[in-house]
């Protein structure tokens, strides 16, 4: 079904007329001229900020999505029209764990990040009369859901809220803080530790290599027992759902501090995957520009107080991997078959680049950076 869109169309009539006045009361800084917008009121701001996804954009583009016959179920094709926005990402906010938020550029591109959206107001139902006046005017837009990876599948496109206006702050971090202490701050606070003295805080190389090696079982460690293992709070990237969940965490090591990564998400039988990642980084720095849950360039630049080397963990993995026909060269997925689940395990040498699941690092007996488990049911 090919939509037929309309671009800023010139009112007509008294009903046009009628439906300027109507906008200009809904939207009233919309009516400024292009990009002159005043300053968000601290409730639209709090209402913005407080949504999954937040960030700071201009609008280039407002139109009505017409498709040429009625869409299923409808009577009529003016029935299924579609008023929407395309804006240029200016400044985004991150989300915990699951995704940075909206990039500001996409994947091998140089220009900047063009988003297109449906149209919604703040209780996310479509806007059923364009507002043109929004064009060429800045404004924070929040999104309960991020547009779809262009290079993944197509999917119905998003809708998004836009309250034109300014936030007063240098930057939508600080714009934010109050309102959004639940995640999305450009720093936000770090994990909390258990309390006491965990005996990982304080052990040696070879005893660190055998807590990693813990990772590696018949069973995926849960949440709770990674916390335990390692001394520190798992945070939620997300709410868990039955199909998938997200956990980070930071165990703040006298030495190399291990960031950690759990996601499970369920197959198409209806059994769940399940994917461990533990790395070593250094002390969390005030200054780093990526929150503590994401990979930063100075991550694989890092100094090594402890070096973990792939056979150190294979020494304290169990019997039922036989190291004589392991290794090293540690360049492969290691696999071994257990009842329920196929695991596998994959090394990433210090000062490697990050890597895709897919990819395959090579390295001999190099100190690593992180460890990757993988449990696929059998």
């Amino acid at each position: 079904m090919r939509r037929t869109p309309a671009i800023q169309r010139p009112a007509s009539g008294l009903v046009r007329l009628g439906v300027s006045f109507a906008l200009a009361s809904l939207l009233p800084l919309a009516a400024c001229a292009a990009g002159q917008t005043g300053f968000l009121s601290t409730s639209d701001l709090r209402w913005l900020c407080q949504q999954p996804s937040v960030a700071r954009v201009k609008v280039t583009r407002v139109a009505v999505d017409a498709p040429d016959t009625a869409c299923d179920g409808a009577l009529s094709g003016d029935s299924c029209r579609m008023v929407t926005a395309e804006v240029i990402v200016l400044e985004s906010l991150p989300l915990l764990g699951a995704v940075k938020g909206l990039p500001l550029k996409p994947f091998l591109s140089e220009g900047p990040n063009r988003v297109r959206l449906q149209m919604a107001s703040r209780n996310y139902l479509a806007l059923k009369e364009p507002p043109f006046p929004l064009v060429g005017v800045e404004g924070l837009l929040g999104m309960r859901e991020l547009p779809a990876d262009p290079i993944g599948r197509p999917e119905p496109i998003r809708s998004g809220v836009i309250l034109p206006g300014r936030t007063g702050a240098q930057d939508l971090d600080t714009a934010c803080k109050p309102f959004r202490h639940w995640s999305g701050q450009q720093h936000p606070p770090l994990p909390a530790q258990l309390p006491g003295d965990h005996p990982a805080r304080t052990e040696s190389a070879q005893q660190l290599a055998h807590r990693l090696a813990g990772l590696v079982g018949p069973m995926p460690a849960e949440p709770a027992s990674l916390e335990k293992r390692f001394g520190a709070r798992l945070l939620a990237g997300a709410a868990p759902t039955a199909d998938e969940s997200n956990f980070h965490g930071l165990a703040q090591l006298d030495a190399s501090w291990i960031r950690l990564w759990r996601r499970t998400w369920t197959t198409e039988t209806g059994r769940k995957r399940v994917t461990l990642r533990a790395s070593l980084t250094d002390p969390y720095p005030e200054h780093r520009n990526v929150p503590w849950w994401d990979d930063a360039p100075s991550d694989r630049i890092h100094t090594q107080p402890h070096c973990i080397r792939p056979s150190m963990v294979m020494k304290e993995m169990g019997d039922e991997w036989p190291r004589a026909d392991i290794g090293p060269p540690y360049h492969t997925r290691l696999l071994h078959r257990y009842p329920d689940y196929d695991v596998r395990i994959l090394f990433l040498p210090h000062g490697s680049a990050p890597t895709r699941p897919e990819q395959e690092p090579n390295t001999s007996d190099d100190c690593i950076d992180s460890l990757f488990v993988f449990f696929e049911p059998r």
